[in-house]
């Protein structure tokens, strides 16, 4: 048995205009089913659940929101359709995917609430000021060569085959 979802199949039928139909019901609860797993692999694992792993312990609501928004995306359009004309009507969805994924908001959404990500530092290697970092120079072993740049410019170290 998995983790529980993070919404149910009245979460989500409240959230899909005209409901679900009794049919749609077990392919819903599973596309819930891997919302919830994608929204868990997107937060690094975190799993908002118990020790036992049998509930939900202090869940977002917007993970609720998220998870029912990836569900209706892949049951709205099972067959991924992307484009389907009939005289001169003629519709054209933006994502044709059946699958389940999430967008890249929700993705950034996920990580926010999951306490991930954020602002970081990134090092460089260039030192323009000269204030003490020495640029490994060709012949000792870090750099290969040195490339020069369009429009001129300081080189750029290479460690590889030009």
């Amino acid at each position: 048995m998995g983790l529980p979802t993070f919404a149910t199949l009245d979460d989500l039928d409240i959230r899909r205009p005209g409901g679900l139909k009794d049919r749609e019901r077990p392919r819903a609860w599973a596309a819930l089913v891997d919302a919830s797993a994608l929204i868990r692999e997107t937060a690094n694992g975190k799993t908002w659940a118990n020790d036992a792993g049998t509930e939900l312990v202090e869940v977002p609501d917007l993970l609720v929101a998220i998870t029912c928004a990836a569900a209706r995306r892949a049951l709205d359009n099972p067959d991924g359709i992307q484009q389907e004309t009939l005289g001169a009507y003629s519709v054209q969805l933006a994502n044709s995917s059946g699958d389940i994924y999430l967008t890249q908001a929700e993705q950034r959404l996920v990580r926010k609430v999951a306490g991930l990500g954020g602002v970081f530092a990134l090092a460089t290697t260039r030192d323009p000021d000269h204030i003490g970092f020495e640029t490994p120079t060709v012949g000792d072993g870090a750099v290969t060569e040195w490339l020069e740049v369009d429009p001129p410019g300081d080189p750029i170290p290479w460690a590889g085959p030009v």
